[in-house]
């Protein structure tokens, strides 16, 4: 083994390592690139013909990859507390300025405030934010 397909091994080995402990696709291009240079490093190619083969492949998967990328990263998951938001839920016990009330959401109780109304049990109501350990809701229909 020559000098150049064990540089060009240690540069996949590198760009690999990077992007695995990254996950954002921020070397996989290089690793697809370096991946090039070593296969024509090991059939025996220039040390040029091997450098531009990495560079080209390298810009070309940067180039089809990057829309696919900010998409990637666009996609929010969103939390199991954030999805309880704009759910519609009956109030268990009801809410007063002083006294918060309880909802029961996919079988869990949970303390509800309301900001805006004094609201009586058994009323549909809206979960509009989450504040901590409380869920912040209002009557349904409030606009």
């Amino acid at each position: 083994m020559d000098t150049h397909t064990i540089v060009w091994a240690i540069l996949l080995v590198v760009f690999v390592i990077l992007e695995v402990s990254t996950l954002a696709l921020v070397s996989i291009w290089f690793a697809v690139g370096s991946l090039a240079g070593l296969i024509l490093s090991l059939l025996g190619f220039s040390i040029q013909l091997q450098v531009l083969a990495g560079i080209i492949i390298s810009v070309l998967m940067l180039t089809l990859t990057i829309p696919y990328a900010k998409k990637i990263r666009r996609k929010r998951t969103m939390t199991n507390v954030e999805s309880l938001i704009g759910k519609k839920v009956l109030l268990s016990e009801s809410i007063e300025f002083s006294k918060p009330g309880l909802v029961t959401v996919n079988g869990v109780k949970w303390t509800a405030v309301s900001n805006k109304d004094i609201l009586e049990i058994n009323i549909p109501v809206i979960i509009t934010a989450v504040d901590g350990n409380k869920l912040i809701v209002e009557k349904e229909g409030n606009d």
